[in-house]
Parts: C-alpha cells; sequence; structure tokens
C-alpha cells in the first residue's frame, strides 16, 4: 500500500468518527509520504501542525498500523510555501478613486456600506469553548492564510448573539495584522442591499461602477448576516458576481447567517451552491464553563469585581447568547457605578430578576453545589462514612436544606441516610459555627444565596 492509497483508507476511516468540518479543516488539505515504516503528513501552516498533534495524530497513528499490518509512526511537519503561493498580496491596479476611498473610511461607509471592525472583536477578546473551538480555529486559520481552498468562503452560521460577528472580525484583524496592506471590506448584508439600490434607483451608473471595482478589488469580504438578503435579487446577482471575482483571485470570502445555507430560501441557489464549496461550521450556544469565562473576562474589561461565586451562579441561571451574558454585565456595572455595592448573588438576584430563570430547589440540587463547594462527592454526603470533611459538607446541606426548602426534618433525614434527629443535631452545629466563625458565616450565607428559589 504507497502513501495515497493508506491515507485515503485512513480518510475514509476518520469519516465516520469525526464530523465533516473537522476532515475539511484539518485532516483533507494534508498530503502523506511513506518512508519504511514512517508516515509524513504534510501540514499547510504551523497552527495546521499543532492541531494535528494535539488532536488527531494518536488516532491516525492508530487506523495506519491496523491498516498497514504493521507499526506505522505518524509525523507531522509544516509544508514548504510553494511557488504560487496563495498568500494575499494588495492588488497592483487599483484606481485612484478606489484607494482614496480605502483612506477615506467615512466617504467608504456613505458610498459602500463598509463598517469599521469593533476594536473588542479580536481573538484575544474571544472565549474559547467547546461550542466555538472549531470555529475559532477555521477564522483563525483564515487570519494566517487567506483564501486557502478548503476554507474559502468560510461560513459561520448559528443563533443570535453567539459570536459569530466576533469571530469574523476576530479574522479580518487578523489578516491586517498577517497582512497590513490588505484590503479587508466588513459590511453587514442588508446595508449592501440598501447602498446598492439606492445606486440603481439614482442610475448613477459611475458611482454604480466605483461600487462594483472596490468590492471586486478586496483581499477579504467580511459580510455579516447573508440572511438578510431577502428577495433581492438585483443585489444578489451583483453579489455572486463580486463572490466569483474575488473567489478565483484567491481572495477570502467570511460569511455569517443565523442559518446553515441550505435552510435561506431567499437567497439564490446559485449562490447556496457556492458557499457549499467551502467551510461551513456551526456555531452553539456556550456551556457552563464557557459562560462563566464569558461572564468574568467581561466584568475585568470594565474594571468590576465579579467573585467565582457569583460568575458561576449567573452562568448557571443564564444559559442564552454571550450577547445576553454581556447585557447582564452591563447591568451589574450600571448598578455599581450607581450605588458603589458590592456585586453579591442576593444583589444580582434582585437587579437581574427578569434575567434569571426560574428554577425549583431540591435536595439533589443542593447536595451537588454543597459537594462542589467543599469538594467532595455527592455520594459522599449520603455514604455512612464519618471522615470529618464529608461530616461537615453533609451538616451544611443538611441545615441549607431546613432553610431554603419547606422539607421535613424527616424528610431531609431520609435523603441523606439519615434520620430527623441527624437533621437536627447538623442544624444545631451548623449555628453554633456561624455564630463563631465570620469567613464560614460568609461561606454559608453565599450557598443559600445560590440555592434560594
Amino acid at each position: 500500500m504507497n502513501a495515497s492509497e493508506l491515507w485515503k483508507s485512513i480518510l475514509s476511516h476518520l469519516e465516520q468518527r469525526l464530523t465533516e468540518a473537522e476532515v475539511t479543516t484539518w485532516l483533507r488539505s494534508l498530503s502523506p509520504e511513506l518512508s519504511g515504516d514512517t508516515l509524513v503528513l504534510s501540514a499547510p501552516n504551523i497552527y495546521a501542525k499543532k492541531r494535528i498533534e494535539s488532536d488527531y495524530r494518536k488516532q491516525i497513528s492508530e487506523l495506519a498500523t491496523a491498516l498497514n499490518g504493521g507499526e506505522i509512526v505518524v509525523k507531522v511537519r509544516t509544508a514548504a510555501a510553494p511557488s504560487n503561493t496563495t498568500r494575499i498580496k494588495p492588488a497592483n491596479k487599483r484606481s485612484r478613486s478606489s484607494i482614496q476611498t480605502k483612506k477615506n473610511s467615512k466617504q467608504a461607509n456613505q458610498l459602500f456600506g463598509f463598517g469599521e471592525l469593533s476594536p473588542e472583536y479580536t481573538f484575544e477578546q474571544h472565549i474559547v469553548g467547546e461550542s466555538n473551538q472549531l470555529a475559532r480555529a477555521a477564522a483563525q486559520a483564515v487570519s494566517e492564510e487567506p483564501g486557502r481552498r478548503e476554507c474559502n468562503p468560510l461560513f459561520l452560521y448559528g443563533s443570535v448573539g453567539i459570536g459569530k460577528t466576533h469571530l469574523m472580525q476576530a479574522a479580518g484583524h487578523g489578516i491586517l495584522k498577517n497582512f497590513p496592506d490588505a484590503n479587508v471590506g466588513y459590511v453587514q448584508s442588508s446595508i449592501f442591499v440598501q447602498h446598492l439600490a439606492t445606486l440603481f434607483s439614482r442610475k448613477d451608473n459611475e458611482t454604480i461602477e466605483l461600487f462594483k471595482q472596490t468590492y471586486r478589488e478586496l483581499d477579504a469580504l467580511l459580510i455579516d448576516d447573508i440572511h438578510f438578503f431577502g428577495n433581492a435579487q438585483a443585489s444578489q446577482q451583483e453579489f455572486l458576481l463580486t463572490f466569483n471575482t474575488l473567489l478565483e483571485g484567491k481572495k477570502q470570502v467570511i460569511i455569517t447567517s443565523d442559518k446553515f445555507f441550505h435552510n435561506l430560501p431567499d437567497v439564490e441557489a446559485r449562490l447556496r451552491s457556492r458557499f457549499s464549496q467551502g467551510l461551513s461550521i456551526p456555531i452553539k450556544p456556550p456551556e457552563l464553563e464557557t459562560r462563566m469565562a464569558i461572564l468574568e473576562t467581561k466584568a475585568k474589561l470594565r474594571n468590576i469585581d465579579l467573585t467565582i461565586d457569583v460568575a458561576r451562579f449567573l452562568a448557571e441561571n443564564i444559559i442564552g447568547s454571550a450577547r445576553e451574558l454581556e447585557g447582564v454585565i452591563n447591568i451589574l456595572t450600571a448598578n455599581y457605578n450607581l450605588t458603589g455595592e458590592p456585586i453579591s448573588i442576593s444583589l444580582a438576584k434582585t437587579v437581574l430578576s427578569d434575567f434569571l430563570a426560574e428554577r425549583s430547589i431540591n435536595l439533589q440540587e443542593i447536595k451537588k453545589q454543597v459537594a462542589h463547594f467543599y469538594g467532595v462527592r455527592m455520594d459522599d454526603l449520603s455514604a455512612p462514612s464519618r471522615k470529618k470533611e464529608f461530616v461537615r459538607a453533609r451538616y451544611i446541606a443538611m441545615s441549607i436544606a431546613r432553610k431554603v426548602t419547606t422539607l421535613s426534618t424527616i424528610q431531609i433525614g431520609k435523603a441523606f441516610n439519615r434520620d430527623h434527629t441527624s437533621v437536627l443535631n447538623a442544624c444545631k452545629k451548623i449555628n453554633e459555627e456561624l455564630k463563631k466563625d465570620p469567613m464560614f458565616r460568609n461561606d454559608y450565607q453565599t450557598l443559600c444565596d445560590m440555592l434560594s428559589p
């Protein structure tokens, strides 16, 4: 079996294990060479090399060994830059008008709808989690090597407020950082339609041609919310021509949408077909750990103190988008600036009552939170063990259950494999400790605030 055959077989197996996006982004671009018992894979850039080595090399090695019938060592290297490199180079023959337009951002906004890249939408300020890891990797790869065939266009999609625009603009910032002379244009699709329709209605042929020329001479086009194209046929036709020109010139196109392109009935079939030739990656709502990281990062940027307990409480109760989490931080910041009152769970409940998802507090939730807070397992709270750390956590959980629920001591005791006298004794011991230890009193109150319905 030669290198090409072996790699083809490995890819076939990996396609059954991994998502299409992973295979397309990281694996199909690799070039294999087989030398004895070593399979050398050439990656297009150092970023791809690191990703292959960390996430996929072990699987590839196991498959190669199984398919070859003997042990195969897998090595990953960075491919030498080809002579006909596709790295962005500023167009040599831009008209004076288009160059002047680039220099005068106000004029560009007025005529062509370009928007400014937000200084906050960078990779440095982007929080990575399981929900957006692949999209982040693709955006970063594009910023380092714009125009890569397998990532062009890059189509990012998902619900409102989950970071599509952030990643798109971060890629734009990255392109400008790596290629300072690159001509990057960011525009919302609705603005593109509006400006082009205005020019058509005025029959301003000279400006229309300048509009077309300026877009087609971009090195990277970032178009946001493509689902707002609607039934604007003339605008879609012009965008298709621009799109084709850029791709044929190996220029980068990045698109965002709230839906997968197959689910955009108002977008022409020809455009949807062209989108399918690149890389489409969904971005999902952030998971708990990512929500906590977003809250802590946004709070730090606004110079407010958000403890880990408050961050966890908010992240557990606000399960929406990154945009909603930022809105929460804005409200807390405004309240702090106006009142100077430190941000606690109790304050958050009052100020953010409309944001917090209603949930019923039960014994399982109390066990879970207390166990997490004191670094023990939930099962330890109900186990017969008399270890000091288990007993103390158990007493605290029982006491909180007595305080924040309407359950009887018999019901609480049964949940911990104890009788009602154990619950009464736990409450007595905890009350004594609360009177003596201010630090413990603070921790206990934090847990009560967190678990109060």
